[in-house]
């Protein structure tokens, strides 16, 4: 320890610049690193239940949607207001970027027989000329059709649902942000248009781009903080003082006295985190390998880089 102390500080400039080039290395990467908006990019491509839905979505088909939840403070939604909003709410989500189908009980197709003919027409045409008789028909079909009640009108007639499918491309994050940014701009006009009634979106799309947002608040927020921490730390290294005499004293006799012990220690802690690489879930691994990543690091630069920084400050009188 005692040689390898004197080489760590008769070669500062040596030991700083391997130090940096060994941070260059592992850094050489980052500008391949994205945010993806799906959750397939969290489980790796052998996963057995993601191997399971791609399978169950070849055979039927993709989900790629959005449900928006229409929820009056009071009373059902089979009064001329709501139906009203659901009907206009339908129109603008059939102008949404990619959307190739959408449901909602303002849209569905009712069936009657009349005599020997069948009526197929809209359950629901211009909800605000619907008379108090309508009104009572229209609930009374919905909450007893199969293919609404449960599904797009819950049983008790308080919440409706509006169901919107989106065509798949070969860019996804073109799909996802141009939806939610258009559904979300849909939904604020007609909150302010209806305060007395609710509306909740959620669905494929609307996930996938919380996971983007939320990836991305984290970069913004986390990496300013850390690089902040870096040159406050930075400006404290050189202040030229004393202390750079005394952390030079202090950090030869740490590594006399347990440098054995902090290699060692890194070893057992980095091996422990990359058991976590065993994961198929892509958080658990990521995790682990970056903290062992962290952790070894941290050890290089304790050894390499910190020492040959001190002396620097110290300008050589120790």
């Amino acid at each position: 320890m005692e040689r390898y102390i004197a080489i760590v500080l008769g070669r500062r400039w040596l030991m700083t610049l391997l130090a940096c080039l060994v941070m260059v290395a592992l850094a050489a990467g980052s500008d391949r690193l994205t945010v993806s908006d799906s959750m397939r990019a969290s489980l790796s491509e052998d996963n057995p239940q993601l191997a399971a839905f791609e399978a169950f979505e070849a055979t039927y088909s993709e989900s790629n949607m959005a449900l928006i939840a229409i929820a009056p403070r009071e009373g059902s939604v089979f009064t001329r207001e709501t139906l009203g909003a659901i009907e206009a709410l339908t129109e603008a989500a059939r102008r949404a970027p990619h959307a190739i189908r959408v449901d909602s009980p303002t849209s569905y197709n009712h069936t009657e027989a009349s005599g020997d003919d069948l009526v197929v027409a809209p359950l629901v045409d211009d909800a605000r000329s619907l008379t108090d008789a309508d009104l009572a028909r229209i609930e009374r079909i919905a909450l007893n059709a199969d293919d609404l009640a449960g599904l797009l009108v819950s049983p008790d007639g308080r919440v409706a649902g509006l169901a919107i499918n989106f065509a798949t491309s070969e860019n996804g994050k073109d799909v996802v942000f141009e939806a939610t940014d258009y559904l979300n701009a849909v939904l604020d006009e007609a909150r302010k248009s209806h305060p007395d009634i609710a509306y909740y979106l959620v669905g494929d799309i609307v996930y996938n781009r919380a996971l983007v947002d939320e990836k991305n608040e984290t970069l913004q927020t986390l990496f300013p903080i850390a690089f902040l921490v870096m040159v406050i730390g930075g400006a404290a290294l050189l202040l030229r003082s004393a202390l750079g005499t005394l952390a030079v004293v202090a950090v030869c006799a740490a590594f006399r006295s347990v440098g054995h012990a902090l290699w060692t220690t890194t070893a057992i802690l980095s091996t422990g985190f990359l058991v976590l690489a065993l994961s198929g879930f892509e958080a658990s691994w990521m995790l682990g390998l970056m903290v062992a990543i962290t952790i070894s690091l941290a050890l290089l630069i304790d050894f390499l880089l910190l020492p040959p920084l001190l002396k620097a400050v110290d300008g050589g009188r120790s």
